[in-house]
This record gives C-alpha cells, structure tokens and sequence, in this order.
C-alpha cells in the first residue's frame, strides 16, 4: 500500500510540474503573438481605389486620413456648403432619411425659418462678390428639402439686387442612400437590419443598406460631384445646398481634420454633421481672404441618423 501510495504522488509531482511547465512556455509564446497581433494590426490598414488619401480598415470597416496634408480632391474654386432646414422626418431622431422625397421630407415650419436664416447668412458674405460682379454659382441636390432651400438665398439675392441666380440641379449632390431603412427607424426594420444599423453608428464606411450606399460608395459619388464642378466652374464661387451625411462626405473628400477623433479615425457620424439651415465656408483656395472662423451659421437641429 505505501508504495501505492509513493507511486501515487510521485504521478501527481509529475503532472503538476508538467503543468507549471506548459503553462511557463504558453506565457512565453504570448509576446511573439502579441508582435504579430501589432503586425496585423498594421497590415488592417490600406488604401482605397479611388479614394486617394483615405485608409480603410479591412476589419473594422474604419477609415482614417493616409496624409492630412494631401486630400482626395483639390478644388479650383470657393466652395459653400448648406444644409437643408428642418424637416419632419428630421425631428424622429432614429429616423434614416437618406435619398428619398417623400411628405415627410419636407421642410417644416421651423426648417423654412432655418432656410431664411441661412440665406441671410451667406448674403452678409457674399454680397461685396455679387456687388463687384463675381458670379455666384448655386447647385443644389434633386431633392425638394434642399432646393426649397436654395430658393430662399436665389429669392433673398433677387430682392436685395434685382440679380437672378438660376440654380443648377445635380443629382450626385444628392443624400446618401438608406435603401430599405430610409424614412424608416431600427423598430421597423429587421434584426438583421438592426445590427447592420449599429455597425453603420460605429463609423463602418462599408456598411451597405439593402439598395443602398456605403459611406464609401458615398464617398466615391460626391467625389465625382466635386470633380465635375472643377471642371464647370474653376475660379468660381459656388454655393452647394445638400445633406448631412453628403456634405459631411465633402469635408471629408477635403481633408477636414475636425472629423478626426482621439483614435485618428475619421468620426463622420452626427456630432461632426452641420445642423440644419447651416451655410458654411467648406474650402477656399490659398488666394481668396475669407475666414471661416469668422462665419456664422444658422441654428439648428442635427440629424441624429
């Protein structure tokens, strides 16, 4: 019995060094796959066609600035960004309203003052440029929200000078597609739409709706968009009333470094998007004078898509 007993524990010493000695190699092995869980870490990041200076994470769906100092587009001309006013579908703020025109999209009581606002807004900026002569371009998106936006500014600049500005209407200065979510909240959707939904909030540019668009399908049409005005209208003022999501794609298609957040990454969801009835200065050649900090915008509600 006692060598029963010997043989017994000499087993258990056995098995117990054993294992204090696989555990000692598995700690060991832990930095060589750490270097290469930073290895592919790094190797996650690359760029994308057609996107020059954007970086995609091919995991997570990210994207952030290759250089901050060399943007996707270089433009030729002034460049004004306006966000349509409020709308209905606006004020539900789990509500996509993406590429669609229907009754409840458009303009409330309250987006029509905000339309006024942001007329005013860019009137007090550029009336010296439509004074001397400058021509001053208006391009607006398809949808009714928008160009009932531009109106109030084309109706403002008539009555103020007895010039008629005749908008240019482009369908590529359009909203980002929601596909099937548009004018639709998460509690009407699927559950498979519903955790797409959360990848689309976490900043995933590859996130694509049923029939709709990705922020970098988005990303690559309003790049064609700027492009085609460059063409149009180099040396020109333009004024450009669009969409949240679109315009926020325009700044970063600039190089807009605000949209930066504490991780790098580029944050191009809600706290980033102009509010409704916002006119802002997006970009200026190095030879115009203007000074964005010193614009201010009309007020209003941000979409909380």
């Amino acid at each position: 019995m006692r060598k029963i007993n010997k043989i017994i524990n000499i087993v258990l010493i056995f098995m117990l060094t054993g294992a204090v000695v696989c555990q000692g190699l598995y700690a060991l092995r832990v930095p060589v796959d750490g270097h290469k869980t930073v290895e592919k870490a790094l190797t996650e990041w690359s760029p994308k066609k057609d996107l020059n200076g954007i970086l995609l994470n091919k995991r997570t769906g990210r994207i952030k600035f290759r250089d901050i100092v060399k943007t996707s587009v270089v433009l030729d001309f002034v460049l004004w960004g306006v966000r349509h006013g409020e709308t209905e579908a606006n004020k539900n703020k789990m509500m996509f309203q993406g590429n669609v025109d229907e009754e409840i999209d458009q303009l409330t009581d309250k987006g029509k003052e905000q339309a006024r606002e942001a007329a005013e807004v860019l009137f007090a900026q550029l009336k010296d440029k439509i004074a001397s002569g400058e021509e001053i371009v208006v391009i607006t998106s398809d949808l009714k929200r928008a160009k009932d936006t531009a109106d109030a500014f084309i109706s403002l600049v008539k009555e103020r000078t007895g010039i008629t500005i005749k908008p240019e209407v482009d369908k590529y200065a359009n909203e980002i597609s929601f596909g099937i979510w548009d004018n639709k909240t998460p509690e009407q959707l699927s559950s498979r739409d519903r955790y797409f939904i959360i990848q689309y909030r976490k900043n995933n540019a590859t996130t694509r709706p049923k029939n709709g668009e990705s922020f970098l399908d988005l990303l690559i049409r309003r790049k064609k968009l700027l492009e085609t005005i460059n063409k149009s209208h180099k040396g020109k003022i333009v004024v450009l009333f669009s969409h949240g999501v679109g315009l926020t794609a325009d700044r970063v298609l600039l190089g807009d470094t605000a949209l930066i957040d504490k991780t790098g990454q580029i944050d191009w969801k809600r706290k980033n998007m102009l509010p409704n009835g916002a006119a802002r200065l997006l970009y200026t050649p190095s030879t115009e004078t203007f000074n964005p900090e010193n614009i201010p915008s009309a007020v209003g509600n941000r979409n909380q898509i």
